[in-house]
């Protein structure tokens, strides 16, 4: 008796049937990790769209919106702080530390602006 050999297209659709993570044709990672990251790069995305608008409105506006430079500078460095962690634990180490070093000195730059505001 002759063995059908599956071909590599049946364990394919095989896997379909049975992920509840598969939808669309998209294969959603379980991995925590993933999901983090992906949870980060969108912060990160709000986060700079957020900064960007407020940089606009304090340059073209600075009597009136000319205390928001602390809050730009608090915001930018936690986005730095942010982004210099996840390389770190990714194990890029270099990039980690650099971003980390400019997010503490935004932090020092908010200071300064709080108190000269």
């Amino acid at each position: 008796m002759k063995s059908r050999m599956k071909h590599k297209s049946d364990k394919t659709h095989a896997h379909r049937e049975q992920n509840p993570y598969l939808v669309k044709g998209l294969l959603f990672n379980k991995d925590r990790r993933a999901l983090i990251r992906m949870a980060m790069d969108v912060f990160d995305l709000i986060l700079g769209s957020i900064i960007i608008i407020m940089t606009v409105a304090a340059f073209l506006k600075p009597g009136v919106y000319g205390g928001l430079f602390p809050v730009i500078f608090i915001l930018g460095a936690f986005l730095n702080l942010m982004t210099g962690a996840k390389h770190f634990y990714m194990k890029n180490r270099f990039f980690g530390v650099f971003f980390m070093v400019i997010g503490f000195l935004l932090f020092a730059a908010a200071a300064v602006s709080f108190f000269m505001a």
